[in-house]
């Protein structure tokens, strides 16, 4: 018992300790906003942040994370999934968005518009700075070319590498309902029933994706990753040249799922 409320006697101390820093620290923060510099940085961060909707899994929300972080767009991070699965797309005031897919962008005049290459479009006339668009004609048009081919076939071959098999079906379907369902407060049990409700879904939608040839599917991946292997080996550090563009952001989203599902990071 002594022990018991010794310990509750420092833990209270130890709070006590945090919460005087937490109120340190806000009037520290409160006093350093007066600063005119500071004043105008806090200004143009609220004015240039936007919300962005949707799930790690996802490799169009990780396409458009990785440009918004390329061109210093503060952004926060928000679940959401697609097909209005979670019956909250309403709520969060993307009813009229009509084709439920992620992401989707809230920019800071309170629009929002999903489909990844329109978004990269609209945020390249709003953030000008550190183009992700070529100048050069022909550069942009492969840069569209390729973005379009990786959103569009490359998907085809993550797709079937996640769902094609039954080891995989078990996977995928669990941890990302455990990424979406992550501080909400559902007991893992349910996490894991959820995503097994999900992966059904997904399984069942293969033929419509255009990926239930497994034979078709690890051939693509081997031509398409043996293609970018020689390609970066003469030394170019992005697809086209020293700085990324929509093309690379695009195949980043593809890889970035590649690497955690199960088959592929085999």
């Amino acid at each position: 018992q002594e022990f018991v409320l010794q310990a509750s006697i420092n833990t209270n101390r130890m709070l006590g300790r945090v919460g005087r820093n937490i109120v340190n620290q806000s009037q520290h923060v409160q006093k350093l906003l007066q600063v005119p510099g500071l004043q105008k940085m806090s200004q143009k961060w609220s004015s240039e942040w936007v919300d962005l909707y949707g799930v790690q899994g996802s490799p169009y929300t990780r396409k458009i994370q990785s440009a918004l972080r390329y061109k210093k767009i503060p952004f926060s991070q928000h679940n959401l999934m697609p097909g209005d699965i979670m019956g909250d797309w309403e709520e969060r005031g993307f009813g009229q968005i009509k084709a439920k897919v992620i992401p989707v962008i809230k920019y800071s005049d309170g629009t929002a518009q999903n489909d990844s290459t329109f978004i990269f479009e609209n945020v390249e006339k709003r953030y000008p700075s550190r183009p992700i668009v070529p100048q050069d004609p022909l550069d942009s048009f492969l840069a569209l070319l390729l973005e379009d081919m990786f959103d569009e076939w490359v998907t085809k071959v993550i797709f079937g590498m996640r769902w094609l098999k039954e080891k995989d079906q078990n996977w995928s379907g669990v941890w990302l309902m455990y990424d979406f369902q992550m501080g909400t407060g559902q007991p893992l049990e349910k996490c894991a029933e959820m995503g097994r409700m999900f992966g059904s879904r997904q399984v069942g939608r293969m033929k419509i994706v255009g990926c239930d040839n497994p034979e078709v599917v690890s051939r693509s991946f081997d031509t398409f990753v043996g293609s970018l292997e020689r390609h970066l080996a003469y030394g170019s550090l992005c697809i086209l040249g020293s700085t990324p563009t929509i093309a690379d952001f695009a195949l980043y989203g593809q890889l970035s799922q590649l690497v955690v599902d199960r088959t592929p990071d085999e």
